[in-house]
């Protein structure tokens, strides 16, 4: 399956930003109408067909949106990694994108099956952030937070039914963005807290290991901590 360069569809849905980021994409990258953004292979996963030989050491990637990358396949960090490998080691090194959008590792452990067969001699795995903003996780200490959260997307709900919808993202979208890193929602949660997700990462990792493969944890360095000034990097 072959995505090019413009997808139509998200002009009908009047996906006003979704065009803008492909329209930015267009530009940025010279591309054409009919220039192939990603394909998707014959196992599932983004990218070219998968060497049926196994002849180079094969790298997965299990993740969400951060692993699964822009439309622009090459910009994804497993094909920046082919790229890398090759051009600093001159080894030729195949590099699986397992990366699913909005995957939580709850979800990738019903894709177990689909990793083992591919017999990776290294797996990396980038997951949680989605977990993060799923009801499962606010229990415990995050409940006030929830609570808020609720109270927030109500006025949310409101503000989107007087004003629509369309005029508030694009307002949000040009808003100065502020952060508070010695909050007290940070210093009491975000430095004190255990994601209920932890097992089923720690599954995942496991049946990996056990499957022989050597597991790689990868992660976002934190958004907030209040011990870290906060830069725009």
């Amino acid at each position: 399956m072959e995505y090019e360069a413009v997808d139509g569809g998200k002009k009908a849905q009047k996906a006003t930003l979704g065009v803008q980021g492909l329209e930015h994409l267009q530009s940025a990258e010279e591309l054409a109408a009919e220039d192939l953004l990603f394909t998707v292979n014959a196992q599932g996963f983004k990218g070219p067909a998968l060497d049926a030989s196994h002849s180079r050491p094969r790298i997965l990637a299990i993740g969400d949106s951060c692993t699964f990358g822009s439309l622009l396949d090459r910009s994804s960090y497993p094909r920046v990694m082919e790229r890398a490998f090759l051009e600093q080691h001159q080894l030729r090194v195949e590099v699986v994108n397992g990366g699913v959008e909005g995957y939580a590792p709850r979800h990738s452990l019903t894709q177990l099956h689909r990793y083992v067969a591919l017999e990776p001699e290294w797996t990396l795995i980038y997951l949680g952030w989605n977990a993060l903003f799923r009801p499962e996780e606010q229990l415990g200490p995050m409940r006030q937070l929830a609570m808020l959260r609720f109270l927030q997307k109500v006025r949310d709900n409101l503000a989107r039914m007087i004003y629509g919808r369309h005029k508030l993202a694009m307002e949000s979208m040009s808003r100065p963005k502020q952060s508070e890193p010695d909050s007290v929602e940070v210093r009491r949660y975000a430095n004190h807290f255990t994601p209920t997700f932890a097992d089923d990462f720690e599954e995942l990792a496991s049946a990996m290991q056990t499957a022989g493969s050597r597991v790689v944890v990868l992660t976002l360095p934190g958004l907030y901590a209040s011990d870290v000034p906060m830069t725009e990097r």
